[in-house]
């Protein structure tokens, strides 16, 4: 599906109840790279660093 000029892809983030939200290809790829090394520990920083990029693009999303 396009919208916006760019693919949106349909994610799982549950399986067990099965929950999807629809988000661009390219931010498919790194939410699922995100999650294979979550599997690890990550560090405080890191999640610092996610805040703070959330919090200055709130502004900018879009309803898909």
């Amino acid at each position: 599906m396009k919208k916006y000029g760019r693919t949106v892809n349909t994610h799982h983030i549950s399986y067990d109840p099965e929950i999807t939200v629809d988000i661009f290809s390219g931010e498919h790829q790194i939410i699922t790279l995100m999650e294979r090394y979550s599997k690890r520990t990550v560090s405080k920083d890191f999640i610092r660093c996610l805040k703070r990029f959330i919090a200055s693009n709130e502004d900018k999303v879009v309803e898909l």
